[in-house]
């Protein structure tokens, strides 16, 4: 295999991370991702899917998705297409979705992967509330995909 996907979404896992919240959520992997550095595996950001209320409730325009387990930063308004706010009505539509202009790939940090953490944050200059983690608690569930491949020498 050369290359998968990964969903980590942000209502799942509920019952072993109940502080999860659609900006800052933890998946546990049942099985754990066994990816030896030798083999020069990398991550990108494929998509994310989150709720239309963080641009309904202020003005953000850009955002900041961060996975620390594989040591990965990806940035709304610089990295990522805004498909959804000229393809969505914001009135009818419940989600935005966001692809990457430009596939960053990012060396693994460790062999093996056991859980995926994703923290959305917003780095402009607005109130600390805002820049340490969004605060959006309502709407459908915010979903992170993840690409994992695998590259020849």
């Amino acid at each position: 295999m050369k290359d998968f996907y990964v969903r980590i979404i942000s209502d799942a896992c509920s019952d072993i991370y109940p502080k999860n919240t659609l900006s800052n959520f933890s998946n546990y992997l049942g099985n754990p991702l066994k990816l030896p550095k030798h083999e020069n595996w990398k991550v990108s950001l494929h998509s994310i899917v989150c709720s239309n209320h963080i641009f309904n409730s202020r003005k953000i325009n850009f955002l900041k998705i961060e996975c620390d387990e594989v040591h990965s930063r990806f940035y709304l308004g610089k990295d990522l297409s805004i498909h959804a706010r000229k393809a969505y009505n914001p009135e009818k539509s419940r989600v935005h979705f966001f692809t990457p202009l430009h596939k960053e790939y990012f060396a693994l940090s460790s062999d093996e992967i056991t859980k995926l953490t994703i923290k959305i944050t917003s780095d402009e200059k607005q109130d600390s509330e805002y820049r340490d983690s969004l605060k959006f608690y309502r709407g459908p569930p915010t979903i992170v995909t993840l690409h994992f491949k695998r590259f020849d020498k």
